[in-house]
């Protein structure tokens, strides 16, 4: 049993045939297909995807960077209409290393930028899917700030995350354990 795939994009459809899995990232979080999936629909983040077409092994398969869009399940169908995707193998790295230290440096200057930061963001996806450094899941967890820094300056300091709020099933977030 497989599941049907298509990534499309508004150019043209990216990929399309038989796969044992799907990974994504949608605006919840990180969610795999596998077939027999219960019927979804969700909004994709800009993230990359792995599509594990039948008949390849765990480590390969096809890798797109995913920038937004929506994915939709159903009845071992998956189909992703992105806004904007690319294949790995269109994916130029000289210009993905130039996004990624253009948008860094944007930030440099002002970090609240959310044109810059999503730019940066689609840089890493790009990077990330070719395995290069610059991968966003390379970067350390607590890593205060990814931006690249101007020669000379010092680098942040890892931030602690504050504790997070006490939950128990019957109880709110932040309220004390029901008895």
């Amino acid at each position: 049993m497989a599941l049907k795939v298509e990534l499309v994009s508004p150019e043209k459809v990216l990929w399309s045939g038989e796969a044992t899995q799907v990974v994504g990232r949608t605006l919840d979080g990180d969610i795999a297909f596998l077939p027999g999936h219960a019927p979804f629909i969700g909004a994709l983040d800009i993230a990359p995807l792995k599509i594990w077409p039948v008949g390849h092994d765990e480590h390969s398969g096809v890798k797109a960077a995913v920038h937004g869009g929506f994915v939709e399940v159903s009845d071992d169908v998956v189909t992703i209409l992105s806004d904007v995707a690319e294949l790995a193998e269109d994916i130029d790295l000289e210009r993905a290393k130039s996004a990624y230290e253009k948008a860094g440096e944007l930030l440099a200057t002002n970090h609240a930028d959310a044109e810059a930061l999503a730019a940066l963001k689609r840089a890493q996806t790009r990077l990330g899917i070719l395995d290069y450094a610059y991968a966003p899941w390379r970067f350390p967890r607590r890593r205060a700030d990814p931006v690249p820094r101007p020669t000379g300056e010092p680098a942040t300091q890892p931030t602690r995350r504050p504790p997070l709020p006490f939950c128990e099933f019957g109880g709110r977030c932040g309220s004390p354990p029901v008895s």
